[in-house]
């Protein structure tokens, strides 16, 4: 059984790898190696980009899109921070604006949740189901 150990534990740390936001477009290229063409293809519809192109072109596309999008979502999600400084200049309007941006984000949220749930409740009632 230590023979085991010791044959598998350098496997594990050669795949752990730390989560860097420099690697996450080589782990998603690594992710669409396994899946065909016909499946990248199916991807890139989807997302409406040209199906086109050897496999290679395709996965490159795939993770290039993924890139532009994870930079998207955090740009956006830069915009819409205030750092505590910025609150004291702000004026009592300002301030509600603020508010009532966070309540309609935390609304979105809550409904996304509820979604969530139920879809999760169903698959736990269908996979119990006789």
């Amino acid at each position: 059984m230590d023979s085991e150990q010791e044959t598998q534990a350098p496997v594990a740390a050669e795949g752990s790898k730390p989560s860097d936001d420099g690697e996450s477009s080589t782990d998603n290229a690594q992710d669409y190696d396994g899946l065909t063409v016909a499946e990248l293809k199916t991807k890139l519809k989807e997302s409406g980009l040209p199906v086109s192109g050897k496999k290679s072109e395709l996965i490159e596309r795939l993770v290039a899109s993924n890139q532009k999008v994870e930079d998207q979502e955090s740009s956006s999600k830069q915009e819409d921070k205030i750092k505590f400084e910025d609150i004291e200049n702000l004026s009592r309007s300002e301030l509600r604006g603020v508010r009532k941006k966070y309540h309609i984000l935390a609304e979105e949220l809550r409904v996304k949740r509820d979604e969530l749930n139920l879809k999760s409740q169903t698959h736990a009632m269908d996979r119990n189901a006789p």
